[in-house]
C-alpha cells in the first residue's frame, strides 16, 4: 500500500519510535507485536483524519464551483 507522504514521520513522532523502524512494522517486517500493533493504530489514526479531510476539501470545491 503507498502512504500519503509525510505518513511514517508524523507516526514517528507521535509514538516515539524511529522513522526506519516505522516503515519496517508498516510493511510487517518488525520483531516486536506491540510496537507494531502500536504503529499500525497511529496510522490508521492519521489515515483516517486524513481521508476526512480529503473529502472536506473535494466538498469546498465543488461548493465553490457551483
Amino acid at each position: 500500500m503507498k502512504y500519503p507522504k509525510g505518513l511514517f514521520k508524523e507516526v514517528a513522532k507521535a509514538t516515539n519510535i524511529s522513522y526506519n523502524a516505522v516503515r519496517y512494522y508498516a510493511k510487517g517486517k518488525g520483531s516486536d507485536k506491540q510496537k507494531e500493533t502500536l504503529v499500525l493504530e497511529a496510522i490508521e489514526k492519521l489515515l483516517s483524519s486524513y481521508h476526512e479531510r480529503q473529502k472536506q476539501a473535494t466538498e469546498r470545491i465543488k461548493e465553490l464551483l457551483q
